[in-house]
């Protein structure tokens, strides 16, 4: 008899834990219901059955509700066989979480990438963290004084940029100086005559996968073998923005050679799912980005308008920063924690981006704007060269797209010869020739390229440049 009340204590502790756990199942699916609206919401076509289960959040749904379904079943459990049950679920839940509250105080990229802004401007050097070509797509660009809008393509020019990378030995910032409108090159490259090599590319061109971004990009490389070469690349590009950029700083360079960037890993979707994009603008101007997919002749003037843009950077930035320490910032902080965001990665379990349709054939919006950056590039008589950069073991996960990867670049391929864009097949011809083609890649770093592989590049690109006298 004495020990019964202590016996009611432990059921009804069980009974909590069941019942808080399911609670919780409920949670998960509403949240990622949720983010299917939210996303869906941004485009203007309409949803289809694959485009669900591509996002692949509907895993988590199905997961969140077995286990809901599988609590409510436990509730039914013998006395005995529920109180161990939900003690080993109490302490997994508290190890899971105690893990991702250390991972995220420890390596959330934001943090890692502020600490360094705060370390850099403690020292007297007025840096700011990178921002992608994407990060104004949602908000059709900044509103200037005047009441228009821009919508940057590259960066604050002359500070140190502060960008992210992760590797075996955890993560780390770095920075590099960027250039007189915000991009990973030396400085006076823009008042040169005679430009020979402009890269257009994403954040993989930029400074991802590299130690020293400022000397390991393909720009650098170039310029050591003796080239006028200019980096345009920029982490959150698509193709669209790439055109943009090429529009609005190398049509006024009108450099021999350039070289657009082709990831295996890309998906080339229509223009209405580039991601945070939508023709529904959330303001009354048409979309500043849509305007360079429908009209000719459209710019901005960026290049000659980069103290205005520099000024709405600027702001941005810091208002971001204050946001950081204001309590506005716990929600997503709280979101990323709950989701186990750090802890999923760390596995290999992120998939809140996942892995394209290889598979899926080309659509017609990218056709019109591969044919929109030839007749831009010939418009300065230069020449274009779509450069194929592989990457290793995201295709050893993805084992089974391998070879649809090669047939969806076949087709590519096709179409750049037949808009007599030249090609360059890194894959080919430098990747299957590599005694050592892991060495080539940062493998802590979703395989990405590194250093050693832009450097090898740079040799195969300078070859086949000299091969077809473009330079």
């Amino acid at each position: 008899m004495e020990n019964m009340p202590s016996n009611k204590n432990k059921v009804w502790f069980s009974n909590f834990i069941f019942l808080s756990g399911i609670l919780f199942c409920v949670l998960g699916i509403a949240y990622y219901i949720n983010c299917y609206k939210l996303f869906f919401l941004q485009l203007s076509n309409d949803v289809s059955l694959a485009q669900i289960f591509e996002l692949h959040w509907y895993k988590y749904i199905v997961f969140f509700a077995i286990c809901s379904i599988l609590l409510i079943l436990g509730l039914r459990l013998r006395i005995s066989l529920k109180i161990i049950l939900s003690q080993w679920l109490l302490a997994s839940f508290l190890a899971l979480y105690g893990i991702e509250f250390f991972l995220y105080f420890s390596q959330s990229e934001n943090k890692i990438r502020s600490d360094y802004v705060k370390s850099l401007r403690d020292g007297g050097i007025d840096a700011y963290q990178a921002l992608g070509s994407d990060a104004f797509t949602r908000t059709n660009g900044l509103k200037t004084n005047e009441g228009k809008r821009i919508l940057p393509l590259g960066g604050v020019s002359n500070k140190p940029t502060v960008v992210h990378r992760s590797g075996k030995n955890g993560s780390i910032a770095n920075a590099y100086e960027s250039d007189e409108h915000g991009f990973n090159n030396i400085k006076g490259m823009y008042d040169q005559d005679g430009v020979d090599i402009v890269i257009a590319g994403t954040c993989l061109e930029e400074y991802k996968g590299m130690h020293d971004p400022s000397e390991e990009n393909l720009g650098s490389v170039m310029r050591k073998f003796g080239y006028k070469a200019i980096n345009l690349s920029k982490a959150g590009s698509n193709y669209l923005s790439i055109f943009a950029a090429l529009k609005e700083y190398a049509e006024q360079l009108k450099p021999k050679a350039t070289l657009l960037f082709y990831h295996d890993v890309e998906d080339l979707y229509p223009v209405t799912r580039i991601p945070g994009f939508s023709s529904k603008s959330p303001h009354s101007e048409p979309h500043i980005l849509l305007r360079y997919f429908n009209e000719d002749n459209f710019t901005q003037n960026l290049i000659f308008k980069q103290d205005k843009i520099d000024s709405l950077l600027i702001k941005f930035l810091k208002s971001k920063e204050a946001e950081n320490t204001k309590r506005n910032a716990m929600g997503e902080a709280l979101r990323r924690i709950w989701t186990l965001h750090n802890f999923r990665s760390r596995i290999k379990l992120d998939t809140s981006r996942p892995p394209p349709d290889v598979a899926k054939p080309m659509s017609a919006d990218f056709i019109k704007i591969l044919e929109k950056l030839k007749n831009l590039v010939s418009n300065w008589n230069g020449e274009l060269y779509l450069v194929r950069s592989p990457t290793f073991p995201r295709f050893k996960s993805y084992s089974k797209n391998i070879n649809e990867a090669d047939i969806r670049f076949k087709s590519v391929r096709k179409l750049a010869n037949k808009l007599e864009i030249r090609v360059i097949d890194l894959r080919e011809k430098l990747l299957n020739l590599h005694p050592e083609p892991l060495s080539l890649f940062e493998l802590e770093l979703h395989g990405i390229p590194n250093g050693k592989f832009y450097k090898l590049s740079g040799e195969t690109i300078s070859e086949r440049l000299r091969q077809d006298g473009v330079l």
